[in-house]
């Protein structure tokens, strides 16, 4: 049978669909997977992280490729041999279309200030849009992201969110933490920054957001 294709996208820029998908793409190697990453934004922000990952030889290595277009077909054979991760968004592009069309799964990171909230009604139209032109969808769902730890953001986005049955929100909450943006720059997850740059929270963060995508916990294999 394929591998199933993972999609981390969204319409709207800057909501952390590359770092979480930098993040699931490694955790995922290291649980024994045989993932390829595809870059499917025209700013080939997950191709430079990997590029960064090859030079600073981090293991294991992640294969990424950048795919544009009309990239359905090519996702759907390379699931044949992969587990495929998706980085697509930022606008509503013919990428994220196409990914949505062909995905198992579409992760939709979300920051919880208004205006991205309000952005969720067009990814709830896209989603109807995917559905009626092919008659099924993925299985969507919304990870709050770059959560403030001192506010109820998160119960407040969970609220305005709560209306749409099509997109459920995770339980797992992203907290805005600095380990997150070292990772990146680091060209690894957060899970192999040193310990002194590293944060025990965002670890456990990011491996309970791997459970609920996943439907397993995170174990590495040695």
């Amino acid at each position: 049978m394929p591998n199933k294709i993972f999609l981390y996208g969204s319409e709207k820029g800057g909501v952390g669909k590359t770092s979480c998908s930098l993040n699931m793409a490694v955790m995922r190697a290291r649980a024994g997977r045989k993932v390829l990453l595809v870059d499917a934004d025209k700013q080939a922000s997950a191709s430079m992280w990997a590029s960064m990952r090859s030079d600073g030889g981090h293991e294991p290595a992640v294969v990424c490729v950048q795919k544009l277009g009309r990239i359905g077909a090519d996702l759907v054979r390379l699931s044949r041999d992969y587990e495929v991760i998706v980085d697509a968004g930022g606008a509503d592009s013919l990428e994220l279309r196409q990914a949505i069309a062909v995905a198992d799964k579409w992760v939709i990171p979300v920051r919880t200030g208004q205006l991205d909230l309000f952005s969720m009604a067009k990814l709830a139209q896209l989603h109807q849009e995917v559905r009626e032109q092919i008659g099924s969808a993925p299985d969507t769902m919304v990870v709050l992201n770059a959560v403030s730890p001192s506010t109820n953001e998160a119960a407040e986005a969970r609220e305005l969110l709560s209306d749409n049955p099509n997109l459920p929100v995770l339980q797992s909450v992203l907290v805005d933490r600095v380990a997150m943006r070292r990772a990146v720059m680091a060209g690894c997850a957060v899970i192999e920054l040193p310990t002194r740059l590293s944060s025990p929270a965002c670890v456990q963060e990011l491996m309970s957001l791997y459970a609920e995508i996943y439907r397993e916990a995170y174990v590495e294999q040695n």
